[in-house]
């Protein structure tokens, strides 16, 4: 094949490449995976008697008051469950944290079955839960409860004094931990491959030893890490940047001082610049496919 026709076929599987991950990035937004949890509820230890039982999640609700057209409103934080029953309209006034615990509207679900109560949508990160039984015509109320998992399931035991219990029994494989671990795992082995690809090409292109693509892996199995935990510190676009230009500058110059005998710093740096713009941009594409499907 002659030089020339490999280099604009190389080109041009970048493109492409480039073009068919832009089109096929998934929407997330609204539509993605929301939280969710359950609760298996117990009174006293015991199965509940109702068969059919009500509960809400309460949200820590911030007033606040604005004037619009020249009239004072006050504003809540949170918006009023539609499907709320009155024994359920309970607002708790919090001191420490001046505000009232009151039902939440995005945290949707509440009519629990046969001991368990299912929510989903908008669920806080810290919340509490209220369940009303109908037989027993009592409300119980829990402590503040930290939701650490996407995915969270909690065991809720109703006491005679009217408190819950509340102990977090998500399933292992189903903890955040578990599955970040998982995902860096699968974006590392995606990372490889993609990169381990268009290193073999820009060998195969410009004929140099394959002795590259040695350091093209050990590069990323020391760059990902930093990348991952730079990226994943924060949601804000600048650290993203700053994961990407440290990735290029550090595979660059790695790449470089393993190969100088065949390979200009100048050389490297476009190598580790086609790498990591295919890596980001397929492997992203990838990836958010992945976690879609992966929390829903």
């Amino acid at each position: 094949m002659k030089i020339g026709n490999m280099k604009n076929g190389f080109v041009l599987f970048i493109f492409v490449l480039l073009l068919i991950s832009f089109s096929s990035h998934p929407v997330l937004c609204d539509l993605g995976p929301k939280p969710s949890v359950n609760f298996y509820v117990t009174l006293n230890g015991e199965d509940i008697p109702d068969t059919i039982f009500y509960a809400k999640i309460l949200s820590c609700q911030i007033y606040k008051e604005i004037i619009i057209g020249g009239r004072k409103i006050v504003q809540a934080s949170d918006t009023t469950p539609k499907d709320l029953i009155p024994q359920l309209n309970v607002s708790i006034y919090d001191p420490e944290k001046n505000c009232s615990w009151k039902p939440s509207g995005l945290a949707w679900g509440g009519k629990c079955r046969n001991g368990k109560c299912h929510f989903n949508y908008m669920i806080p990160s810290r919340f509490r839960l209220a369940v009303y039984l109908p037989s027993e015509d009592k409300v119980y109320i829990s402590d503040e409860i930290k939701r650490r998992n996407f995915r969270s399931t909690f065991k809720a035991d109703l006491l005679p004094n009217g408190s819950i219990t509340v102990k977090e029994i998500t399933p292992f494989f189903q903890r955040d931990s578990v599955k970040e671990a998982m995902m860096f795992l699968f974006a590392l082995v995606i990372t490889l491959v993609l990169e381990l690809f268009i290193a073999l090409l820009y060998v195969v292109y410009t004929r140099t030893t394959r002795k590259i693509l040695g350091s093209v892996f050990i590069a990323n199995i020391i760059s990902l890490p930093v990348v991952w935990l730079i990226i994943t510190s924060s949601e804000k676009g600048l650290f993203i940047i700053i994961g990407e230009v440290f990735a290029v500058v550090f595979e660059s110059f790695f790449i470089y001082f393993l190969n100088k005998e065949i390979l200009t710093l100048r050389k490297a740096f476009l190598l580790s610049m086609l790498m990591n713009l295919t890596s980001f941009i397929v492997g992203n594409s990838i990836l958010m496919h992945t976690i879609f499907i992966f929390y829903s």
